[in-house]
């Protein structure tokens, strides 16, 4: 999701990076929505304390991938296209090697914590630390 507005940074504000986004965000949305069905069955046990107002997190990712599309939307029926935006700002590098940094570290936690398996029975314990790879 946050592709499209990086692109944003990089190329300038135009549609195709909005689509992005908004490709992401349904994404986002199918997903946290699997984890939802998955994970949260009536009368069954927590897996997690309530993250946001007592919502479980998968539900609180769920609404924040709506809202995410309907941001996105708005953005869309703007009439704004910009040429690409100087990245030789230090901000915007800044920015750019934030959002790189973030997502490789998010990558790395996830190997750590789920070794290569798609779907971990318990997702509280760290598999190739503990050595169950």
């Amino acid at each position: 999701m946050g592709m499209g507005f990086l692109f944003n940074l990089i190329f300038g504000v135009k549609q195709r990076n909005y689509a992005v986004t908004l490709i992401g965000a349904l994404i986002l949305g199918a997903v946290s929505s699997r984890f939802m069905l998955i994970h949260i069955v009536p009368g069954g046990p927590a897996t997690t304390a309530g993250v946001f107002m007592g919502m479980h997190q998968y539900t609180v990712t769920a609404l924040g991938a709506v809202a995410a599309v309907v941001y996105t939307a708005f953005l869309m029926m703007l009439p704004v296209e910009t040429e690409s935006l100087s990245t030789t700002c230090i901000v915007h590098k800044a920015v750019i090697w934030l959002f790189v940094a973030m997502v490789a570290a998010n990558a790395v936690s996830i190997i750590i914590e789920a070794g290569w398996n798609a779907d971990i029975t318990d997702p509280h314990a760290y598999y190739m630390i503990s050595g169950h790879v």
